[in-house]
């Protein structure tokens, strides 16, 4: 019972299903089977048919697909409360567009796609709110297409840290992935992602480690990889520990432009949200 209150909570949570009533969440979940996978272990394969959706309760679910040269494009790493393929359920024909591996032993919740296309019938505002998620993703896709056609490596991760810092509202930014997946998400080698970041905090503009990251300049950032600089920046705020190292947060008084112009900084929380499925 604990459980399944778990799955139904972290539902409720998500854009999607916010507008269902518990007796609604109820019906959903009424099959829902609780599964244990072990590290490495698949979820399921890409272009497997799609007839179930999934809810991450422990560990993590990697979004990948195979690489021509043998190597993998990771996309996303799911973790507690995220919701897996909810729109595939809609897809015609019903295929999974990419494959999903445990990263760890992991407890997902899988949930009958059929269920959710019956529900969706006679309750509209479920309707409408995945025909919003959807538009927000494809408005994403767009949003990642122009970032990731950028001809730079050094302005594709600028505009990458960017559009975080005006989603997280802070010059404190918690990365969503860490720097293998990063770097495999900018199209470039870990190498030159942690050469990069060297780059940038020896010159001032850049503090932290690891995923968390502080932005000390933000306009030096832009300006270091020939970038406008942000209409926007947002102060580092009080942090413990090492905060008291930081220098003061740069911000442009009034500057002419900026980094990912007026809605395209909207990645989601990221690189590849729109592929949560």
């Amino acid at each position: 019972m604990a459980n399944k209150q778990f799955l139904q909570q972290a539902l409720a949570q998500a854009p999607a299903f916010r507008s269902l009533a518990p007796a609604e969440l109820e019906q959903l979940t009424q099959d829902a089977l609780r599964l244990k996978l072990g590290a490495r272990e698949h979820l399921f394969e890409m272009e497997d048919e799609a007839q179930h959706f999934y809810v991450v309760e422990s560990g993590g679910i990697v979004l990948y697909r195979p690489a021509y040269d043998g190597d993998e494009k990771v996309f996303r790493v799911m973790q507690s409360t995220h919701v897996i393929a909810e729109t595939v359920m809609f897809a015609e024909p019903g295929r999974y567009p990419v494959s999903a591996r445990a990263q760890t032993a992991s407890v997902v919740w899988r949930l009958s796609g059929q269920r959710l296309r019956e529900l969706s019938h006679t309750v509209p505002e479920l309707a409408f709110a995945f025909l919003t998620s959807i538009s927000n993703r494809v408005h994403q896709s767009v949003n990642r297409i122009d970032l990731l056609t950028t001809g730079k490596s050094g302005q594709r991760l600028v505009g990458y840290l960017v559009s975080l810092h005006m989603q997280q509202g802070s010059n404190w930014l918690a990365l969503p992935v860490n720097g293998n997946v990063l770097a495999k998400q900018l199209n470039v080698t870990p190498v030159t992602l942690s050469r990069l970041l060297s780059a940038f905090r020896r010159e001032g503009l850049l503090g932290g480690s690891g995923r968390q990251l502080v932005l000390l300049d933000v306009a030096g950032l832009c300006k270091a990889v020939d970038l406008p600089v942000p209409e926007v920046s947002f102060g580092a705020g009080a942090r413990g520990g090492a905060a008291g190292a930081v220098k003061p947060v740069k911000t442009p008084a009034a500057p002419a432009g900026y980094c990912v112009r007026g809605s395209r900084h909207d990645l989601g929380s990221g690189l590849f949200d729109c592929c949560d499925l």
